[in-house]
């Protein structure tokens, strides 16, 4: 009788005997919950410093207003800027200053479209006007300038080119500058394309405004210092703004 009771007392015990495995794995399970918890606080902490180091963003103005903005800056700028290449003033009683003038018109229009194209592409999920949308004006305005080249052609020294490309990349200077500045106040999807953009608009700016010191008739050579001048002024804006000095 006290074997029989000694036996299930001892198969009682065994049974319910702690296993020194199953019972470190019962402290590490209970080890991990108490981590838990902390693991999913830490989106929360990360959520309450982001929310205490937010400031607020003064909201841009519309697209109108940054165009009008700028050019109302920036052209007085290249205005002054200027006056530091020896230029004579446009004699527009000459045959063919009212081909000039309609030349002018047209750099100034493709130069306002597409700085207004420049400062909607730097704004993420805003559609600006396609290239193709500008390549009627440009192309307008190539084939003036082409018809304007007399025939035979004048007799020009190539000395007499090479101001037209200083006066470009010297009036084009302060509003690249300005572009850069205004462009820095937004990030854009596609930099090189609203860069370009840009450069392609201060070209035009810079094309338009030597329009009023330069003969009506260009010179073969004297136009393609024209067309290098806003190549460079193109590559120019893009190179400044991806500079890491700057």
């Amino acid at each position: 009788m006290l074997r029989g009771s000694y036996s299930v007392f001892a198969a009682s015990a065994t049974l319910f005997k702690p296993h020194s495995r199953g019972s470190s794995i019962g402290h590490g399970s209970v080890r991990e919950r108490a981590l838990v918890p902390t693991t999913r606080l830490q989106p929360a902490l990360l959520i309450d410093k982001l929310g205490r180091d937010m400031r607020p963003v003064k909201r841009l103005p519309s697209t109108g207003r940054r165009v009008l903005s700028w050019l109302a800056a920036a052209l007085p700028c290249a205005a002054a800027a200027s006056f530091l290449v020896q230029r004579s003033p446009t004699d527009w009683s000459q045959p063919g200053a009212s081909l000039a003038v309609v030349q002018l018109l047209l750099a100034f229009v493709l130069g306002a479209l597409a700085i207004r194209s420049a400062f909607t592409m730097s704004i993420a999920g805003r559609r600006s006007l396609s290239w193709k949308a500008l390549l009627p004006i440009g192309l307008m305005w190539l084939g003036l300038s082409i018809s304007s080249i007399p025939y035979p052609a004048l007799r020009v020294p190539e000395s007499d080119s090479t101001p037209c490309f200083t006066f470009l990349l010297v009036v084009s200077t302060p509003m690249m500058v300005r572009m850069i500045a205004s462009l820095r106040r937004t990030r854009t999807l596609h930099p090189v394309r609203s860069l370009a953009m840009a450069g392609l608009g201060i070209a035009s700016m810079a094309v338009s405004l030597l329009a009023f010191c330069h003969p009506v008739h260009l010179h073969a050579i004297d136009f393609v210092m024209h067309l290098a001048a806003i190549v460079t002024i193109v590559a120019l804006t893009v190179l400044i703004r991806f500079d890491p000095a700057i």
